[in-house]
């Protein structure tokens, strides 16, 4: 960049960026000469003037673990550098293009995974405070890695932070938790205990390198008692849910795949057979599954995240712009229980749930009552 000091920035995040086959939206601190510090977490397609430069909104690219974001001069200036480009793996680097290539490793690494945090903005991120009492229920500490799903058995929460199985109470206080095999998925609960999806093998590869599993657990003490193979869940298995006397399991998906899979079992794990859903591609898949309200819902990453809704017979009834990809469980009112969670590079991940009621239009909305006893 003739004329100007090296572009030399120093790049801090307390977001998450991706890992293998996941992706994350940073919260990012961009500082450069003679520039003040920024600190928004980006949405997609938004811009900010920064000091002499806009920074246009992270933008996910064709493979699933990068992300882009482009920052150019407000004033173009023939003499300066035109464009940067920002791409996130396994850490974080800064490459500035039009000229010879100028790559800043970020100052800290960011925690990694293998799913998306929740973006601010997104629909599971409020709390609905109602005459002193929330809608939003957190649960009590931060861990090693992010949230996968959540689940009740009507006295209490289950958590899945993919390498720790918490159970919390219905206000999120822990009662207990437990180190778990990574990677531990969602879970669901059916006759008091918990069935968690577990891959041990690679996620979304079309050679089918994964090793899946569903992990058993007893509710009331998070001791675990079985494990079965589910290695029909070729792409890897990431989600589970119960309904009609068997167990459906759901996972990863390849970016040429057009449509999803769900793989049912009986109550003995014996297969059943693979089931199409007509979805058209979700970006790695389903991650997250629950029969609720007369319906399957299912979560999926997407930028925009998306979320699938279909019968009992997995026929589509509607795809949607809405964020239940950290977990979705039913009440027994009819409302559910929408996940969402958030990682600190110096903190660990966090998670949380808040009551919804279904919505023809838009899939979901947030209740504006507290949340009810499960």
């Amino acid at each position: 960049m003739a004329g100007h000091a090296p572009f030399k920035p120093t790049v801090r995040g307390s977001g998450i960026v991706g890992l293998g086959s996941t992706t994350y939206n940073p919260h990012l601190e961009i500082e450069y000469p003679d520039t003040p510090a920024i600190s928004p977490l980006l949405p997609t397609n938004d811009a900010y003037e920064v000091g002499k430069l806009r920074v246009t909104a992270v933008q996910q690219l064709h493979f699933a673990h990068q992300f882009s974001m482009t920052m150019s001069p407000l004033t173009p200036n023939p003499s300066t550098q035109s464009e940067y480009r920002m791409r996130f793996r396994t850490a974080l680097f800064l490459i500035v293009t039009g000229v010879p290539a100028v790559v800043a490793a970020a100052e800290q690494t960011l925690l990694s995974s293998d799913r998306p945090a929740a973006t601010a903005g997104s629909q599971n991120t409020d709390a609905i405070a109602m005459g002193g009492r929330s809608a939003k229920v957190v649960c009590e500490g931060t861990y090693p890695h992010h949230l996968q799903g959540v689940c009740t058995d009507g006295a209490s929460i289950y958590w899945s932070f993919t390498t720790t199985l918490v159970k919390t109470t219905i206000e999120g206080r822990v009662l207990a938790k437990v180190p778990v095999a990574n990677h531990h998925g969602d879970l669901c609960h059916h006759d008091g205990r918990l069935y968690v999806a577990v891959n041990l093998g690679k996620f979304n590869d079309s050679a089918g390198n994964a090793d899946s599993w569903v992990y058993v657990y007893e509710a009331k003490s998070l001791q675990q008692v079985a494990r079965h193979e589910v290695q029909q869940v070729f792409h890897g298995a990431g989600g589970i849910g119960y309904c009609d006397n068997r167990f459906t399991v759901v996972g990863g998906l390849p970016a040429d795949v057009k449509e999803n899979y769900v793989y049912d079992y009986d109550e003995d794990f014996a297969f059943l057979g693979r089931r199409t859903i007509a979805s058209g591609h979700t970006l790695m898949g389903i991650q997250t599954a629950a029969f609720a309200a007369g319906r399957w819902w299912f979560g999926c990453y997407g930028s925009p995240p998306v979320m699938l809704v279909t019968d009992e017979q997995f026929q589509l009834q509607g795809r949607y712009e809405a964020d239940c990809s950290l977990g979705i469980t039913g009440l027994p009112s009819g409302r559910l229980l929408v996940a969402g969670g958030r990682c600190e590079a110096a903190v660990g991940c966090s998670g949380w749930v808040v009551a919804a009621i279904p919505d023809d239009n838009a899939g979901f909305k947030l209740s504006r009552t507290p949340a009810e006893s499960p």
